[in-house]
């Protein structure tokens, strides 16, 4: 599976694996099989009533009815995956299911107007198969609504799996400083570092409250200050790479 470097807006790389044209069209089939049960529950009644109210039997395509049932096909196929990846971060359940997750291409969760973007091109120039080529041929596994909306498609680590990969100049050796001995993580710490990792752009607060509290501890134990323990930082212990600590976060 591909994997891709993206650069968040506070300068930091993280790599994630890209969602390939398999698990992303698994999910896809997975979503419509959901939308069509949802939708048959909806038009159900207005099928079963068609033939009142003294007209015709079958459906009234002229009538109230066939209003509804556009309206209904519009909020399934269309309002599901907006709301899904809008309060879901950037999961439907098919995506869900299959450990699949929406990024912008900084890394950043996608917002209302990333997803209104991106699926109103889901539903007209992709969905001939055009979506599933692009897929399939362009480096990034994207589509032409992805495209649009700044957006990727990458497949999340289990949660027992190391976090993804964090780099910062510093680490890569253009910034000097110094790099105190850093202490080691028992097991319960380690275990929390990864979920800390896999989880914080879910959290709230973006994982700081959590950040902090490692920061303290670490200073406790004779690690760096406080203000020089970074995600960075914490991504080094988990590698056991060592960091190399600005001078300026050393107080």
């Amino acid at each position: 599976m591909n994997r891709i470097t993206v650069i968040s807006p506070s300068n930091i790389e993280i790599e994630y694996r890209l969602a390939g044209p398999g698990s992303r069209a698994a999910a896809a089939v997975l979503d419509l099989l959901l939308q069509s049960a949802a939708f048959a529950l909806y038009a159900l009644p207005f099928i079963l009533l068609s033939g009142g109210y003294g007209g015709p039997s079958g459906l009234n395509v002229l009538g109230w009815r066939a209003g509804a049932l556009l309206a209904g096909l519009f909020v399934i196929f269309f309002g599901y995956y907006v709301t899904a990846e809008t309060f879901m971060n950037g999961r439907t359940f098919g995506k869900h299911m299959f450990g699949l997750r929406v990024l912008r291409v900084n890394g950043m969760p996608v917002a209302i107007i990333h997803s209104l973007i991106r699926n109103i091109f889901k539903l007209t120039v992709d969905m001939p198969g055009v979506g599933l080529l692009l897929i399939m041929f362009t480096k990034k596994h994207v589509r032409v609504g992805d495209i649009a909306a700044s957006t990727i498609v990458v497949a999340e680590p289990p949660v027992n799996a190391p976090p993804p990969r964090v780099y910062t100049a510093a680490q890569r050796g253009l910034e000097e400083g110094s790099s105190p001995d850093a202490p080691r993580l028992n097991e319960k710490e380690t275990a929390l570092l990864k979920k800390y990792f896999a989880r914080k752009d879910t959290l709230a607060d973006g994982g700081e409250s959590v950040r902090k509290a490692f920061a303290r501890r670490i200073s406790e134990r004779g690690g760096a200050p406080e203000t020089a323990v970074t995600d960075e930082y914490l991504a080094g212990l988990l590698s056991e790479r060592p960091y190399i600590i600005p001078r300026s976060s050393i107080t």
